[in-house]
This record gives structure tokens, C-alpha cells and sequence, in this order.
């Protein structure tokens, strides 16, 4: 792909939306009715107080958090609403109602916030309050702040019809975002986007770069095509994807650190992304979120689960037809038998070997998507009787027969280098992983 053809726009994403609007510059809304979800862990120090939100996994707070706090500026007050604190020991309740001054943050989404508190209860004491008591989420107002012009829309649904399914990361993170409504009157062309947050209404809004001006427009009860584009011509197996199927993408370096998390993303988006960092990889996990993968969408934690593959390979159901020679039926013909087997990078086999390179800390990952997986149930499990389940070491990303499925495994030191994978559809078959 040229580097010219990488400054084409692509559309990445469309959904319809019924009840949106376009609001000129105003009073940025998130200081007033931003919304955040995760609780913080704090800890307490005579008027200092510190934030912790490096516990979140949601990408939606991350994004609140910097946009709030990076617009505020250090120096100036802001006031905390709810943030109802319970102690179940001692039945005793805190609240850190109250007005408190910016003092500075860090981290990439400002997780870490320093506050300087200017009146709140006295008897919160000093100390650490962990983010696991929270009776309901802390709710952030400021009085002074920067204007902003978005497209906003008031009516989200589950995913797709929602704003936040798009995955705005936009100007404010580095990149190249633009939104198209197809519909809109007033308010016809591309538009570079600065960022996104939620509101306590229920409203979701992108941010508008004011570079480009808009203009009120209520477009209540008419449907428009919300599209947004990124940079980049996609190559043919990209084009291929389905733009619906959202994951996460892990921005990682040579060394398998974890340098960005971003989420609400499909294989488009991580191709656009990817060509404005070549130094780096982008790695994609379809979006199905289990017990052994929920907490890779948190950007502090498994940071060494990269897809710097060191063995990838494709799996999937085949029928093979089989004569009986030994059988001759009454038209003269054998008598003929289908056989259900697994096979692994187009050969039929029950064993899959990866030792011919044996290295520490090897990453295997399985391809999951072929379409004739699509309602198999695939465990992992120690023994070829498939009686002794594999607990740790592994992650089943997304759903089998559909875009992103995969099975992947972190081989180190410590953990088995054989076990057993049990594909159960009508049948059940198992594969032996060598390691």
C-alpha cells in the first residue's frame, strides 16, 4: 500500500440514528452532566486527596476523566456529588460531597488525579477508601471550563444504535477521526473529531474540532446515516470484514509492552490506526468479553498479552468422504461413509506440534473463525480424557464461526507444554497441543 493512498478517507463505520442533534459552540456539557461509571480508590492525607481510577476498564470513564480534567486546568475548584462510601464492618457511611481544587494528574486518560479539598465532611479521615465500597459513583461539576461544539445523540440503544459503539478515540489522542451525517441539511460535511464522552442523561456526544464550524440543527425524528472515517485504504482482508464485529486493539512494542488500549474497535479501525505508527503493532481481540479475558480491557493489566505471535495457525471442521471397499452395494457401487475431523492449517490431524523452535514464553494463537465452528463449544483441558480443565495461561477471545474467535496461549516456564482442546458440536473431537 503507498503512503499516498494512506490519506484517502475510508468509512470505517455507519449507523442510524432517529433522535440526534448538532449543537454550535456552547458550554462544554461534560462539566456540568459528564458521566462515569468506575469508582476510584482514594487515599486521604490532611486536605490532600488522591484518585485513583487505574482500576477501570471502561473506556467511556478514561475518556471523561481526561477530558474533564485536562479542560479544567490545574488551579481551578470543582464540586463532587454522590461518592457514598460504606463500611460494611462497622455499618459506617462517608461522603466526599464537596468543593475541591485541581491540583495536577498523570496517566495517559488523567487516571491519577491530586486534589486539593477546599470544604468536605469532617469525618472523612485520613486513609485509604477502596474503590470496592463505593455505594454509587462519584459525579464531577464544574462551573468553569472550556466550550465545545458536538453532534450529539439522544436516543442510545444496545449495539450498534449507539454513539459510543463507533469507538471515537479522535484529535485529543492523535488521530485522524472524521463524522459524516448523511441527512443532515445544515451541516454537510466531514467533520474532524476532538473526542467523546457520555452524559447522565443518557446522551452520548462527539466532539467537533473547532477548526470546522457548525451550526444548531435538531434532527429529531429523522433518520440520518451517522459514518465515520479514518485514514487509509484497508488491504482485501480487511475490506472482507465485517464492520459490526467490535474488539479491542493493544498498541504494543518489540518488547511486548503495552503502550495504548483502545476499544469499541473493528479490523478497519485497527488497519487505519496501525499505518500511523509503524514501529509498533496493533493487535486486535474480537469483543466477546468471558471470565478469562474481561480484564484485558483494563490498559494496567496484562500487558504480556500481545499477539507477537510466535506460531499462528487456522482450525476448523472438515467431512471427508470414505469409501469401504470391503462393501459393495447393489448398484455396484461401495458403500460410502462421511467422516467429521478436525484439521489445522488445511491437514486433518489430531495433534498440533510447535516444538520444532522451542522458545520461553511462547505465544500460540488458533484461528477460531472458520464458519464451520460456528455452535461448537471448545474447552481446553490437561489430559486427553478431557477430564482435568486448563484453569489458567489461555484466553478464548469471541465467538467460534465468526470474525476475531481465536484461542491463545501463553506458554512460560511454569505452565504445561501438552494439553487438550475438546470441540464438541453433534460430536466431540479433541486436539493435542504440543508445546
Amino acid at each position: 500500500m503507498s503512503s499516498s493512498t494512506n490519506t484517502y478517507l475510508t468509512p470505517v463505520k455507519s449507523v442510524n440514528f432517529n433522535i440526534s442533534e448538532f449543537v454550535g459552540a456552547t458550554y462544554d456539557p461534560c462539566f456540568r452532566k459528564g458521566y462515569i461509571e468506575t469508582r476510584p480508590t482514594i487515599y486521604k492525607t490532611g486536605n490532600s486527596f488522591y484518585f485513583d481510577y487505574s482500576n477501570s476498564a471502561n473506556s467511556s470513564d478514561l475518556k471523561f476523566l481526561k477530558r474533564f480534567f485536562g479542560s479544567l486546568g490545574n488551579g481551578n475548584t470543582f464540586n463532587i456529588v454522590g461518592g457514598t462510601y460504606y463500611i460494611e464492618e462497622s455499618g459506617q457511611q462517608y461522603n466526599f460531597l464537596g468543593t475541591y481544587t485541581l491540583v495536577g494528574t498523570t496517566g495517559e486518560y488523567n487516571q491519577y488525579i491530586n486534589l486539593s479539598g477546599v470544604t468536605y465532611p469532617t469525618s472523612i479521615t485520613d486513609g485509604v477508601y477502596s474503590s470496592k465500597n463505593f455505594l454509587n459513583e462519584i459525579k464531577y461539576v464544574a462551573y468553569s471550563g472550556n466550550t465545545a461544539q458536538f453532534y450529539q445523540v439522544k436516543l442510545n440503544k444496545d449495539d450498534p444504535f449507539n454513539l459510543e459503539f463507533f469507538g471515537i478515540y479522535g484529535n485529543d489522542y492523535g488521530y485522524q477521526e472524521y463524522l459524516e451525517i448523511a441527512g443532515s441539511t445544515l451541516n454537510n460535511q466531514r467533520y474532524l473529531l476532538n473526542s467523546f464522552v457520555k452524559l447522565n442523561d443518557g446522551s452520548q456526544i462527539a466532539y467537533i474540532n473547532p477548526a470546522s464550524s457548525i451550526v444548531n440543527e435538531n434532527l429529531y425524528f429523522r433518520t440520518v446515516v451517522a459514518t465515520v472515517y479514518m485514514r487509509g485504504v484497508p488491504d482485501l482482508v480487511t475490506l472482507a470484514q465485517n464492520k459490526n464485529l467490535n474488539g479491542l486493539i493493544k498498541n504494543v512494542n518489540s518488547a511486548g509492552d503495552v503502550l495504548k488500549v483502545f476499544d469499541k474497535q473493528n479490523l478497519h479501525q485497527r488497519y487505519c490506526r496501525s499505518i500511523t505508527d509503524t514501529s509498533n503493532y496493533f493487535d486486535w481481540y474480537a469483543g466477546q468479553v468471558s471470565e478469562y479475558n474481561q480484564n484485558i480491557y483494563n490498559p494496567e493489566s496484562f500487558t504480556s498479552l500481545s499477539l507477537s505471535i510466535n506460531y499462528f495457525s487456522f482450525v476448523k471442521i472438515v467431512t471427508n468422504v470414505v469409501n469401504d471397499y470391503n462393501t459393495l452395494l447393489s448398484d455396484n457401487t461401495f458403500l460410502q461413509t462421511n467422516v467429521i475431523s478436525l484439521a489445522v492449517d488445511g491437514v486433518v490431524t489430531n495433534t498440533a506440534n510447535y516444538q520444532s523452535q522451542l522458545l520461553s514464553n511462547t505465544v500460540l494463537k488458533l484461528d477460531l473463525s472458520d464458519a464451520s465452528l460456528y455452535s461448537a463449544t471448545i474447552e481446553p483441558f490437561l489430559d486427553s480424557a478431557c477430564s482435568v480443565r486448563l484453569t489458567q495461561n489461555y484466553f478464548l477471545n469471541g465467538i467460534p464461526g465468526f470474525d476475531g474467535a481465536s484461542f491463545i496461549y501463553l506458554k512460560t516456564n511454569s505452565a504445561p507444554s501438552t494439553f487438550y482442546l475438546k470441540f464438541t458440536t453433534d460430536i466431540s473431537m479433541v486436539l493435542q497441543v504440543v508445546i
